[in-house]
């Protein structure tokens, strides 16, 4: 098992296309006028990729050294920082959207919290959140060992020794408390990274009032 930055270390680009999750989320973004957007958790920049062709202001974040290192060269035109989900290196509220797909997951649920913390602090009133993260119907979930009711470490997954907090509805709608939730949808399906391998997971709209 093996965390993020040694994934890209060996696996360079290996998601290219956006999540048609993300290009609906986008359209939605475009529809509500906003500009400045963060990819928080942008990876090798697929989604970063999408959000510049497609008009907005984007800023991309990443906690893998490697995984920016490949995308600032793909991509010189964005400002991308390396952080870690729990401190975003930007003023308060000043983005009018973010994309978060995939990250929030990735640590304990203290972790979670102080993520979403962040989120609402750097994103502007009236702005929207899109963020996905796996449920506890995921087939990872009974995968590995418990350290925390529903976190669980040594999954298998790309980085499964690193710890993976599983949601509930419950958590979600807690979590997003200071949020007006517009929509929260759990689904299930092929996993992004490996197609024959399922996924479930809630699909979040939220905007800050």
């Amino acid at each position: 098992m093996e965390d993020w930055n040694s994934v890209y270390e060996k696996k360079g680009i290996f998601q290219k296309m956006p999540s048609e999750r993300v290009v609906r989320a986008a359209g939605l973004f475009r529809q509500k006028g906003l500009s400045r957007v963060l990819d928080l958790g942008c990876g090798t920049g697929r989604h970063t990729r999408y959000l510049l062709d497609n008009g907005f202001d984007v800023y991309g974040c990443d906690s893998s050294q490697e995984a920016l290192e490949i995308v600032r060269e793909r991509i010189p035109e964005a400002p991308f920082e390396r952080c870690d989900m729990t401190s975003l290196p930007y003023e308060d509220g000043f983005f009018e959207g973010i994309i978060c797909n995939h990250v929030i997951q990735h640590g304990r649920k203290a972790d979670s919290a102080k993520a979403v913390a962040e989120m609402h602090r750097v994103l502007a009133g009236g702005g929207y959140l899109f963020l996905i993260a796996i449920s506890t119907s995921h087939p990872k979930y009974s995968t590995g060992r418990e350290i925390e009711p529903n976190t669980r470490i040594d999954t298998e997954a790309l980085d499964g020794h690193v710890p993976h907090h599983f949601f509930t509805r419950e958590e979600m709608e807690r979590l997003f408390g200071e949020s007006e939730i517009m929509s929260l949808e759990h689904f299930e399906g092929p996993s992004e990274l490996d197609d024959t391998t399922g996924s479930a997971a809630w699909e979040l709209y939220a905007r800050k009032p």
